[in-house]
């Protein structure tokens, strides 16, 4: 399990994700990344912002639309760690 810190990320997928002649048979990605928003279109080479409301470990659904109108399943766990705010002792009110 990888483990990410912070609720909000960005993710990206290279367009070199796949060898020459198989990038041209994938249509889309789309991903669910266990936030409650669904799959989500995850163009290549460009950001998309994931948000979440608790830390713990997300299962992430990937979705690979082929040009032939099949449709591959895979998954990943990921754990979101919230980052911690560090006030320092100087500026604490007690």
């Amino acid at each position: 399990i990888k483990k990410y810190e912070g609720l909000t990320m960005q993710v990206r997928i290279p367009s070199t994700l796949f060898y020459s002649n198989y990038q041209s048979t994938v249509q889309s990605i789309q991903i669910d990344f266990g936030n409650g928003a669904g799959y989500v279109a995850v163009p290549f080479n460009q950001n998309v912002a994931v948000n979440y409301t608790t830390e713990g470990v997300k299962i992430w659904k990937y979705k690979l639309n082929l040009a032939n109108g099949t449709s591959l399943y895979n998954q990943s766990r990921i754990k979101v760690l919230e980052v911690m705010t560090i006030i320092p002792y100087s500026q604490r009110n007690n």
